[in-house]
């Protein structure tokens, strides 16, 4: 049984509102599904490659969500898995850093500051943003860790910021700071050369660009601030009768409200995604045509999708917008920018029989944003697509999770398998699936790099699905992982 309670929104800013979802059944392997092969070393090195900056690493206990690569020092966002709340998402995170395999840094924010992301720059030095309260503030740290400015993202703006309202009269709202009330993991960086891309909402839900420029003392200045979207009415998704212990695999019930951010290579341009999805009835789409007079929709047949946005880095004005349309009901799980092109990923629900989640991974041109092709990835049960890189030749190396099912009538998720696969770039035909460890309960890789001759995997396994840990909070843990191996 699904139960709806809408509360409307306005006035430059908007309540939330809540999708209460029952019967969100069991996660547990659904019968017939194949038992978890034997862990794969992997092939050896070719013996002239060369050797990796990186190492294999472990994380017991932390997931780990994210890995950027410089130089010999690997750089890791690590997530604790939390049990999911109704009223807000806080994410529980840290930063690592290791040199040659050896750990020589590390952040752990204080019990009111969340880490949400981190950017790393060619000196090796890194910019993290943190939710703390109802603010944003950007960190700078040396390439080994130490904190070295702090600089508070304020947004007196804000509140003059468009809302689209399709649902009729409207209230002011329950939080009059800058992160939404609903989820504070909403806000993205991405390097530009030493400089920095910023992507946030705001407590009107509307999505603002920023640039931030560094000077000689680490201090960060802002260079520009853009509206990217209007703020528009969306759903926070939750478990009804929820315990603790229920977690929200894949991030799912907050997914209309994140955002995506990535940059070119050489800094020109800022690439910002957000999701369109069934959850929030084309409202993304619908504002950003209302308020921007245009028609992103014009060639698309349904309204799932992500609706993407370049700017100019230099001065922040908007180029170019577009709107990639999924064939089923979708979420966006990240977006790359490698080359001359722009790639989307997510996974979208083909059929309603608990095993119908395909992944997708779309590419679009860097520039226009012009739509290349789309390319439905369907590997075995449920699949999951959340990171890619180039790889040897004219290959993409994709990940995520598969071999996972999900309640047709609810959000619950069994424990999932590694993904990694390959495609070829200039269509994206599938290539091959690479074989890779599986671990106990639920596994993912969240996130690859490229270190020269090598690709490094990051990710994590012994993880909660949506009911595992219920009933044993000692089961709410993952252990992490950092993976170096071959060029596919």
């Amino acid at each position: 049984m699904l139960t709806l309670v809408t509360i409307g929104s306005r006035v430059g800013a908007s309540l939330l509102s809540a999708l209460l979802l029952a019967s969100c059944g069991d996660d547990r392997a659904a019968p017939g599904a194949p038992e978890p092969s034997e862990p794969d070393a992997g092939a050896p090195s070719p013996p002239d490659a060369a050797p990796p900056a990186s190492s294999d690493l472990s994380v017991p206990g932390l997931a780990v969500t994210k890995v950027r690569i410089h130089d010999t020092i690997t750089v890791a966002l690590l997530d604790r898995p939390i049990t999911c709340n109704l009223r807000t998402a806080t994410p529980v995170r840290e930063l690592r850093w290791w040199r040659a395999g050896h750990e020589v840094g590390s952040y752990v924010p204080a019990d009111d500051d969340h880490l949400l992301d981190f950017a790393l720059h060619p000196s090796g030095e890194v910019t993290a943003v943190v939710a703390g309260g109802d603010s944003f503030v950007l960190l700078r740290f040396s390439a080994t860790g130490e904190l070295t400015a702090r600089t508070p993202l304020d947004d007196p703006d804000r509140n003059g910021d468009p809302f689209i309202d399709f649902t009729g009269p409207s209230t002011p709202p329950a939080n009059p700071g800058y992160a939404p009330p609903s989820t504070i993991d909403t806000a993205r960086v991405a390097p530009l050369g030493e400089d920095v891309a910023v992507v946030t909402r705001t407590n009107v839900l509307s999505v603002v660009a920023f640039r931030y420029d560094v000077d000689a003392a680490h201090h960060l200045t802002r260079r520009f601030r853009r509206l990217v979207e209007p703020g528009v009415s969306l759903f926070n998704l939750g478990i009804t009768g929820a315990t603790a212990g229920t977690h929200d695999t894949f991030g799912q019930l907050d997914d209309a409200f994140h955002v995506f951010l990535d940059t070119d290579a050489a800094g020109a341009s800022i690439t910002i995604g957000v999701a369109d999805t069934a959850n929030t009835q084309a409202a993304a789409v619908l504002g950003h045509n209302r308020y921007f007079h245009e028609k992103v929709l014009q060639h698309a047949a349904t309204t799932w999708g992500a609706v993407l946005t370049r700017i100019d880095a230099s001065d922040g004005h908007r180029v170019v917008s577009s709107f990639v349309d999924a064939p089923y009901a979708s979420e966006l799980d990240g977006l790359r920018t490698i080359g001359d092109a722009t790639y989307v990923m997510g996974r979208m629900e083909r059929t309603k029989d608990g095993d119908g989640w395909d992944a997708y991974l779309a590419r679009v041109d860097a520039d226009t944003l012009a739509r290349r092709w789309f390319r439905a990835v369907d590997v075995e049960r449920g699949d999951l697509l959340q990171d890619v890189a180039a790889v040897a030749g004219d290959r993409l190396l994709a990940v995520g999770a598969t071999r996972y099912g999900q309640n047709p009538n609810g959000f619950s998720i069994s424990e999932a398998a590694p993904l990694a696969l390959t495609l070829a770039r200039d269509d994206g035909a599938i290539g091959a699936r690479l074989e890779l460890p599986i671990g106990p309960r639920h596994n993912e890789i969240t996130s690859v790099a490229v270190d020269g001759e090598h690709v490094v995997l990051a990710g994590f396994d012994h993880g909660p699905a949506t009911h595992t840990a219920e009933g044993n909070p000692s089961l709410m843990t993952a252990d992490g992982f950092v993976r170096t191996m071959p060029m596919p």
